[in-house]
């Protein structure tokens, strides 16, 4: 039990030597007649001793939960202080923000695996990197949508939503395809900021599964567009009419059969 005075645990005293009760016991047992006070008075102090030593043991299990408890508590806090003594620590905004970018750079937001969520990655980290992380339009421009829409990439179109108001008014580099969805939601929202799209490629340009695209749209930024057809009928390249800054454009054609 613990020591009033330090707290410390004392070792148990018990009413019986469990050595001594067994000699007793043996000698009890080569006695004839026996007393039976002798017994009971013996039984009554070892069932003492047993509800005093379950005592002490849930003490000690409850103490050293505790303890382990505060292990773990002290362990994180160690964990946290060694990421904030860290030489990355001691960087300032202006060159974390220089390896963010350097660091995102090549990589699109395509909103499945984790080398295609970077920014969303580097956000996590801490709440002084996520700052820093949202505070960078570029990080949350380059977005790549791999798959056509359907009910199991529904939960993604929050995370695209995210990404076009934390790029801000930044130029947009949008890679997609319909695959045979005419105007998804995940495309309709790109098709909405047309006029930030300074790179563009597309995989199905056909004017019949982009009318949104279709209705008057104007692409002041675009500089580049890579269309990659994989149909044998040419793309509408028409829809690009109002693109004054274009100087550069693909056509990938379907291969002949």
């Amino acid at each position: 039990m613990a020591c009033p005075s330090c707290g410390g645990i004392k070792p148990y005293t018990s009413r019986c030597d469990p050595g001594n009760v067994s000699t007793r016991i043996n000698s009890m047992l080569r006695t004839v007649p026996l007393s039976p006070s002798s017994a009971l008075q013996i039984q009554r102090d070892v069932e003492d001793d047993i509800r005093d030593l379950d005592w002490e043991m849930s003490q000690l299990r409850s103490r050293l939960l505790y303890l382990e408890q505060q292990q773990d508590l002290l362990s994180k806090h160690d964990e946290q202080l060694k990421f904030l003594s860290a030489p990355i620590r001691w960087l300032p905004v202006e060159l974390l923000t220089r390896i963010f970018i350097a660091v995102c750079d090549g990589h699109p937001i395509t909103f499945t695996d984790s080398i295609g969520r970077l920014p969303f990655t580097l956000a996590s980290v801490c709440s002084g990197w996520r700052q820093i992380v949202i505070d960078i339009p570029q990080l949350w421009s380059n977005l790549m949508l791999l798959y056509e829409y359907d009910s199991t990439h529904s939960r993604h179109e929050q995370s695209l939503r995210l990404c076009l108001v934390r790029s801000k008014s930044h130029p947009l580099s949008v890679n997609f395809g319909l695959y045979g969805e005419k105007d998804s939601p995940w495309v309709g929202r790109l098709v909405k900021e047309s006029a930030r799209w300074q790179h563009a490629t597309i995989a199905y340009l056909r004017e019949e599964e982009l009318p949104s695209l279709a209705s008057g749209k104007s692409f002041p930024l675009l500089e580049t567009l890579d269309i990659r057809q994989h149909t044998f009928r040419d793309p509408d390249l028409f829809l690009f009419n109002s693109a004054p800054r274009l100087h550069s454009l693909k056509n990938c054609p379907a291969p002949s059969p």
